[in-house]
């Protein structure tokens, strides 16, 4: 209740979301509604766009400015989009792409998000869309990152594989929980925000 008070104090309660049930409310802050449902709005565009232009085969991508704009737009391969020519020019943009597979982000996009300076990434499959917000202020050292990552890959590999190898559950479901737990886990040690979103 103590950031209750305080925000109340500060006048931004109408910037206040409230959660969970009665005995067990939290209050978190959300964006101003009118700006972010017009960047959703592009961002769908830009989701409509990939899927007309790959079927979901292989990847593509599209970034956006804090406006809105469409700054971007690239085909790329199966599982992958070489983005050298674009990357000095992605800080506080907001990156799009698809991933075919339905999993969600790989540590290659969590630290691209994290060395370039963007805003926010995106990735959509069929089933699901993944968002990611890096936090804002004092971005983790890179080396800590990649040790950090390297060590989840181990460990959710050697949890998830009994059960493939058993038949318990198909590769690509031990993937898809497999890259979820990942970035879940990376956002509780280093902050930011992230969602899974069915579609």
């Amino acid at each position: 209740m103590e950031k209750l008070e305080k925000a109340l104090e500060l006048r931004k309660a109408k910037y206040l979301k409230r959660t969970g049930s009665p005995g067990n409310y939290k209050y978190i802050y959300r964006e101003k509604t009118g700006r972010r449902r017009g960047i959703e709005k592009e961002i769908k565009k830009a989701y409509n766009w990939i899927f007309k232009e790959t079927g979901n085969k292989f990847e593509a991508m599209v970034v956006l400015d804090i406006d809105g704009k469409v700054v971007a737009s690239k085909l790329g391969q199966e599982n992958s989009i070489n983005i050298d020519d674009i990357f000095s020019s992605l800080k506080d943009k907001i990156f799009i792409h698809n991933h075919p597979s339905d999993s969600s982000f790989s540590d290659d996009d969590i630290l691209v998000a994290l060395t370039s300076g963007m805003k926010e990434m995106r990735a959509v499959s069929n089933k699901y869309e993944y968002i990611y917000r890096p936090k804002k202020s004092s971005r983790p050292d890179i080396d800590i990152v990649e040790h950090f990552l390297t060590h989840q890959q181990e460990a959710l590999y050697n949890r998830w594989r009994p059960e493939v190898r058993s038949g318990k559950m198909t590769a690509n479901e031990a993937n898809m929980i497999h890259w979820h737990e990942l970035a879940t886990n990376f956002v509780k040690k280093f902050g930011g925000f992230y969602e899974r979103r069915e579609r």
